[in-house]
């Protein structure tokens, strides 16, 4: 028996599977002519690649567009993390 005013706890089996995933943090670009990679996550990840349930599809100089869960997002960078291959001068 329960005491007077005592309530049940509340039932959490199946909420984590419902809540929807955050978005990812891009942290870095880097542009070697056509060849272009980004940080996210701190992972480094290509288009067509997937990090923490997002998949890449595309990445210019200044974002990258992720679909999480069906939906697209374009990701920014803040500050200047774009990362340009050094040329070779002769």
């Amino acid at each position: 028996m329960r005491p007077s005013g005592a309530q049940a706890a509340p039932e959490t089996a199946g909420q984590d599977a419902q809540q929807p995933k955050a978005i990812p943090r891009l942290q870095a670009i880097r542009a070697d002519g056509r060849h272009r990679s980004a940080v996210i996550n701190g992972k480094v990840v290509r288009v067509g690649e997937e990090v923490d349930g997002a998949k890449v599809t595309a990445i210019s100089t200044t974002s990258v567009v992720v679909i999480v869960e069906g939906k697209s997002s374009v990701l920014k960078l803040v500050g200047q993390d774009i990362k340009h291959a050094a040329r070779a001068t002769h």
